[in-house]
C-alpha cells in the first residue's frame, strides 16, 4: 500500500465562504493541528505559540491555497 500524498487547499468562493479541500492526510493534519492547539495551557495560549499558519509558500498547503491561520483564543 502506498502512502497518500498530503493535500490541503483553502479557497474563498464568490460569496465569501471559506472552503477547505483536502484528502485524508491533509484533513488529518489539520485535525491534529486543532487538537494540539486545544491542548495548550492557558499560559501557552498567551504567547505566539497559540496559532499555526497554513500557506502554499510555507509548504503546508497546496499551490493556490489562500493563507489560513488557526488560532487558540481564551474566553475573556
Amino acid at each position: 500500500m502506498t502512502e497518500e500524498e498530503f493535500q490541503l487547499k483553502v479557497t474563498i468562493n464568490q460569496k465569501g465562504g471559506v472552503h477547505i479541500h483536502g484528502n485524508r492526510v491533509g484533513r488529518k493534519d489539520l485535525a491534529n493541528t486543532c487538537a494540539a492547539l486545544s491542548a495548550l495551557s492557558d499560559e501557552e495560549a498567551k504567547i505566539p505559540a497559540n496559532h499555526v499558519i497554513s500557506a502554499d509558500w510555507m509548504n503546508s498547503a497546496d499551490d493556490g491555497s489562500i493563507p489560513m491561520m488557526v488560532c487558540l483564543i481564551l474566553e475573556p
